[in-house]
């Protein structure tokens, strides 16, 4: 009668695993995309809530900036979460406890595009190995998979947006 929180969160991700799963296949078999027009500050909400256990987990505060005015994007809603997600993940993974990362989404070009920004106060990528950050396998993490950003990339590049990244240290 009084479902574990814990058990509810487990599911409710097992459920986008099984979606996002359930798109990737979809979209290697058939090459499309299930493009819909969608609210921005909707999905980042999203994303935020999904990974605040992870944040808090590591001591790392998120921070949600939505501007007030976003036009519609047009994406295929499933596979941009997912890249966001693991965006934002990696975010949190690179930062010390008691920094932040802040989620932000802006638009762009007048009212035309939307611009999704992650920043992060994690140590840097080293020079040497910035130009592989998007490359499958690659990571700096001891325990990573090196598929987070390569998988985001690729999604992002599908809704025929842009992934950059910039290392201010």
């Amino acid at each position: 009668s009084d479902p574990d929180p814990k058990l509810l969160r487990i599911l409710q991700l097992a459920r986008r695993i099984r979606s996002v799963v359930g798109r990737t296949l979809q979209l290697s078999r058939e090459g499309t995309l299930n493009f819909s027009l969608e609210d921005p500050g909707a999905l980042l909400q999203e994303v935020h809530d999904e990974i605040l256990e992870r944040a808090r987990t590591r001591g790392v505060e998120l921070v949600l900036d939505i501007a007030p005015e976003l036009p519609g994007a047009y994406a295929d809603r499933t596979l941009l979460r997912a890249a966001l997600v693991a965006v934002a993940e990696n975010a949190v993974d690179a930062s010390p406890r008691g920094s932040v990362v802040r989620l932000q989404v802006r638009a762009g070009d007048g009212l035309r595009l939307v611009e999704f920004r992650i920043v992060d106060s994690g140590p840097g990528i080293p020079k040497a190995m910035r130009d592989r950050v998007f490359e499958p396998f690659f990571s700096t993490k001891a325990a990573g998979t090196g598929l987070g950003l390569a998988f985001a990339r690729g999604i992002i590049l599908g809704d025929e947006g842009r992934i950059q990244f910039s290392d201010e240290k």
